[in-house]
């Protein structure tokens, strides 16, 4: 048996959607406590997203973050990931308050890119990635863009 120290990166509280393709919308899968842990084994780093139900402290999801993972946000108050659950490939959507938002986000955009670095280096592969840009994308426009217009609105409308 393998000894690991287990962390806990981020741990907040979210209300949990699943993407339905039936229905072609978003179905609340419910509220509870939200945990990014991470352990080490043998040098190698892994991480989880665990999300329990508040009450009964179900598992709602327990995923692997993985290199190719879907990491995007919406909007200000939410989080859109792809995840396994059940052994299927699923869209998720975390919604928590603003600065544990963003936080939960940078949180997993280095843990994915951590995970892509440790699966090029297992490969053996010299060649990196290209970084991604940290513009996030809503459906007005990427989120800075969107702070710009609305600094515009307030100076408009004080004169």
């Amino acid at each position: 048996k393998q000894w690991y120290q287990r962390r806990v990166r981020v741990q907040t509280t979210c209300k949990l959607y699943q993407f339905s393709q039936q229905g072609e919308s978003w179905v609340e899968r419910g509220g509870g406590t939200l945990r990014l842990n991470e352990k080490e084994v043998d040098g190698r780093s892994s991480s989880r997203l665990v999300v329990r139900s508040k009450a009964v402290m179900k598992v709602m999801l327990n995923t692997k973050i993985f290199a190719d993972m879907i990491i995007n946000r919406p909007n200000l108050t939410m989080i859109r990931i792809s995840a396994l659950d059940n052994g299927k490939m699923g869209t998720f959507l975390l919604k928590c308050t603003r600065n544990e938002c963003d936080r939960l986000h940078t949180m997993l955009l280095k843990r994915r890119e951590l995970e892509r670095r440790q699966e090029q280096e297992f490969s053996g592969e010299s060649s990196k990635t290209a970084p991604e840009e940290n513009v996030e994308q809503t459906p007005e426009g990427n989120v800075e863009e969107g702070k710009a217009k609305k600094k515009k609105k307030k100076k408009k409308k004080k004169k």
